[in-house]
């Protein structure tokens, strides 16, 4: 038999998407959605209330203006803007935030029906999650014109309308186009993949973007904010230590999920990693309690305490229910003595779903600006490597490796040379604050964006070996005939 084999050279044929985990990778996809609308949902129950606070959060200050990337000048509050006139803070607050309501309720229900179909994705339903992803399509269809003519009104401008009406559809339309493709179509019927190497991939990259946010976020807020005293240097020396600690454990959590665990060894990091998250969120909640109550108001403290709270507790509770599902199928099935088949992606397609949706927003902001002339053209054609290196990681293919590394040198070097200056020179605007962070939203917009960008850019470089490493690939020997 070996002779005539020998003799007979078989001809190897890898199995379409045989890199590919049974679902496509949509577990780690519904993930994301739920992080993202739990994450909106608290955003925009702050916004709801925070005029309850009795600070401004539409302008800096009466009469300040600012730049933006595009080197125009503008006045930052909206309401000025319309009217061509400046106003009083306290009048600006009792008009504006009726509007600013009804406009966070709208997100607030768009967020909800996001966070709907990522739970759809993620965990079996009777009905399937088709049904909630074509409700979150139209909820999402419905809210962008809403949204467009509330900025229209507050005196935006023809191409912040239009770049903010494809930043809103980019990712309904986009996901509409996954759902009816061939290639998914069959994977949302199918099973979840039972690894957690998925998981891990998520982590370690959330782990990077949370790190930059904080190498980044932090040094703005110290610079740009007025918080005398040691009491608020003592307050941010406590809370940074706490967020430092969580991003490593964070990145060690994702590195040791990357590989192939058993069930047991699998819940109980990610356990151990939820129970370091929940103290670190106490501790931080705490922190800005006492701070808070000695420096500003009642209500910014209840406000900013509740917000920073469903910030912190989003991921880990999204991670929670799908642990209690896993051990709740391995206990009916018996399987936990197991070792569970490790992802044939070895998790890396849920890099490529990250990276997606981020580049489909990115491009939606910055092509419509660089198009007219305003814009940075270098911002775009991140963008574009991104969606490349998504879509290269969705499809497994042969030259994976190359797009993204390639990507992430590039983003680094981007956000690094480019985009963080840009940023730095929009924060430098801002007039000084009485007290507390006050950072506008322009700014704090430029500051995420850099964050989330280097994030992804270094954990592409950090996984860049392990997409080349060589995949558990299915193959059939085609005999030849004698």
């Amino acid at each position: 038999m070996e002779t005539a084999q020998a003799s007979n050279p078989a001809t190897v044929v890898e199995l379409r998407g045989a890199r590919q985990p049974c679902d496509r990778g949509l577990t780690s996809l519904g993930l994301l959605m739920q992080y993202a609308g739990a994450v909106g949902v608290a955003i925009m129950l702050a916004l709801a209330v925070w005029p309850l606070s009795g600070r401004d959060i539409t302008s800096l200050e009466d009469g300040i203006t600012c730049t933006d990337l595009s080197g125009d000048t503008c006045t930052c509050d909206p309401t000025a803007v319309a009217a061509g006139v400046d106003t009083p803070v306290e009048q600006r607050q009792e008009s504006n935030a009726p509007i600013l309501f009804l406009v966070a309720f709208a997100c607030f229900a768009r967020s909800l029906f996001h966070r709907s179909a990522g739970v759809a994705l993620v965990h079996d339903s009777d009905d399937g999650p088709q049904r909630h992803i074509a409700m979150y399509t139209l909820i999402a269809v419905v809210h962008t014109p809403v949204m467009l003519v509330f900025l229209r009104t507050f005196g935006a401008d023809w191409l912040t309308v239009i770049t903010a009406g494809c930043a809103l559809l980019a990712w309904p339309v986009a996901l509409q186009l996954i759902v009816r493709s061939r290639r998914f179509a069959g994977a949302l019927s199918q099973r979840r993949h039972a690894s957690f190497e998925g998981v891990g991939v998520l982590l370690t990259t959330l782990g990077t973007i949370s790190a930059a946010l904080i190498v980044l976020g932090a040094g703005t807020l110290l610079q740009h904010t007025n918080m005398d005293g040691s009491g608020a240097m003592i307050a941010i020396a406590i809370i940074g230590a706490l967020c430092v600690g969580r991003s490593a454990v964070q990145l060690i959590t994702g590195a040791r999920l990357a590989q192939p665990l058993s069930l047991r060894d699998a819940l109980g990091t990610i356990r151990a990693y939820r129970r370091f998250s929940l103290a670190t969120m106490l501790g931080v909640l705490a922190t800005m309690t006492v701070y808070g109550f000695a420096n500003w108001g009642i209500v910014a403290v209840a406000v900013a305490v509740v917000l920073t709270g469903a910030l912190m507790a989003a991921w880990p509770g999204t991670l929670a229910r799908l642990c209690d599902e896993r051990a709740f199928e391995a206990d009916m099935e018996q399987e936990e003595p197991l070792r569970y088949t490790a992802a044939p992606d070895s998790g890396l397609v849920s890099l490529g779903w990250l990276m997606l949706p981020v580049a489909a927003i990115s491009l939606a902001f910055s092509a419509p600006a660089a198009l007219s002339g305003d814009g940075n053209w270098w911002l775009v054609a991140l963008a574009g490597m991104e969606m490349w290196a998504a879509l290269e990681l969705l499809s497994m293919s042969d030259r994976r490796h190359q797009v993204v590394m390639t990507t992430g040198l590039l983003g680094v070097a981007v956000v690094l040379f480019t985009l963080w200056p840009a940023a730095s020179a929009v924060t430098e605007l801002r007039a000084p604050a009485a007290s507390g962070p006050e950072i506008t939203v322009l700014a704090a917009r430029h500051v995420f964006a850099c964050c989330v960008h280097l994030g992804i850019a270094i954990a592409a470089i950090l996984l860049s070996s392990k997409v080349g490493a060589t995949s558990t690939i299915t193959r059939v020997q085609l005999k030849r005939s004698r």
